[in-house]
């Protein structure tokens, strides 16, 4: 085994073009392994704490920070001694990154001590903040009047609320005294560019 290791290290060492081979080879191995390993997968980050609990689905254990899991359904479970454990079912979707925050409660002193030295916890404040960010901005988006709203003018309100059981669909809702004080709303969201056939509209 030695000798043809050495033959092969002295026709490398012997072949410039053979070595440069090598070279390459070597530099771009780790990166073509992760692209094998990531190939078809979508790119999640979980954040727990306590940082050093353990992350588990039904068939591999997951890292506290960026997975890549292939699309579908996953069972999540978090647990570390002295914790109360958290299981989650998120959906992961192709191509969608998705930020996934889970903190345990403790449920001995111990364990409290170590939620409040864990700076995992802060992190996790950061996330949700993240999180309500992106569904905000997701949400103007699809609905980009409620940049303009809610709307208080001298004839007439102009709100929305969400429609029951969405979280995405939403009513407008005009406060107004008359039907001519009505059509002046009406007319400002026209003057938005958006039509107000477009929306489902109370009048309060």
């Amino acid at each position: 085994m030695f000798i043809v290791l050495d033959k092969a290290i002295n026709i490398i060492t012997k072949h410039p073009i053979i070595s440069g081979l090598v070279i390459v080879l070597a530099l771009t191995l780790p990166a073509l392994m992760s692209f094998i390993s990531t190939y078809g997968k979508t790119e999640i980050e979980i954040v727990v704490a306590p940082s050093d609990a353990s992350i588990e689905t039904e068939d591999k254990r997951l890292k506290n920070g960026i997975n890549h899991l292939s699309p579908g359904e996953y069972q999540v479970s978090v647990s570390r001694d002295g914790f109360e454990s958290a299981t989650r079912l998120i959906a992961v979707v192709d191509g969608e990154y998705q930020i996934i925050p889970i903190a345990l409660t403790p449920i001995t002193d111990e364990a409290f001590e170590i939620m409040v030295d864990d700076p995992a916890y802060l992190d996790i404040e950061f996330a949700t903040g993240e999180i309500a960010r992106m569904e905000g901005e997701e949400f103007r988006q699809q609905q980009p009047i409620v940049e303009n709203l809610p709307h208080r003018g001298l004839l007439f309100d102009i709100d929305y609320r969400l429609t029951e059981g969405s979280d995405t669909e939403i009513v407008l809702q005009i406060t107004a005294d008359s039907e001519i004080d009505r059509q002046y709303a009406l007319d400002q969201i026209r003057n938005w560019g958006f039509e107000p056939e477009d929306f489902a509209i109370e009048y309060l």
